[in-house]
């Protein structure tokens, strides 16, 4: 074999290496693959809430709502003092019982309705504590519903674009390394060829 068929045959081996390195970072596929992984990361299943810890939240917020002496406990309360009071007022027959007896009578009644005011009041304070668990509740999925509907795939497009620069990086720098040893290959070749 002469030194021209060896240079030849050197100068095609050094083109098809260049043309290889090209071609690689030309055809890889990697659009292909990003659109997939683009689509698999958008295809992340959305979370809808909890439905019971949000009726129960609208419903603790809803009786906490209600004013203490609307309700219906103290409405009860207080036709009851009424209605004893009444009674105990008919019971006073003659005057000097009635006279004697209405004090108390009023006094009692005044009593009654302050407690049940008081015990209003309390069970306001229930409804209250029971809106404060519902809220931390409803919070906590609400943080959830974030976290999983709108951080994790977030942080997954995150991740999935640094590796796809990585790579593209990656190809980028191995088909120019390719090139450049494809023309120092030449070039050696181009050298021993002046010598011959």
């Amino acid at each position: 074999m002469s030194d021209t068929s060896a240079i030849t045959a050197g100068e095609g081996a050094v083109a098809g290496g260049g043309l290889f390195n090209l071609a690689n970072v030309l055809f890889s596929g990697r659009k292909k693959a990003q659109r997939e992984l683009e689509d698999t990361a958008n295809a992340t299943p959305k979370y809808a809430g909890s439905n019971p810890i949000s009726n129960y939240y609208q419903t603790a917020l809803a009786r906490y709502g209600v004013n203490p002496t609307s309700s219906a406990m103290y409405t009860k309360q207080q036709q009851d003092i009424n209605k004893n009071t009444a009674t105990g007022l008919n019971t006073l027959a003659d005057k000097r019982s009635a006279i004697a007896g209405v004090g108390n009578i009023v006094q009692a009644a005044d009593n009654s309705s302050l407690n049940a005011n008081v015990q209003a009041e309390n069970q306001q304070n229930q409804r209250f504590n029971q809106l404060g668990t519902a809220t931390n509740l409803q919070n906590a999925d609400d943080r959830f519903k974030f976290q999983t509907n709108t951080l994790d795939p977030y942080q997954l497009r995150l991740s999935l674009a640094s590796l796809k620069a990585k790579a593209a990086n990656d190809r980028f720098n191995a088909g120019v390394k390719g090139i450049g040893d494809t023309m120092n290959n030449a070039a050696m070749l181009a050298s021993k060829a002046a010598m011959a």
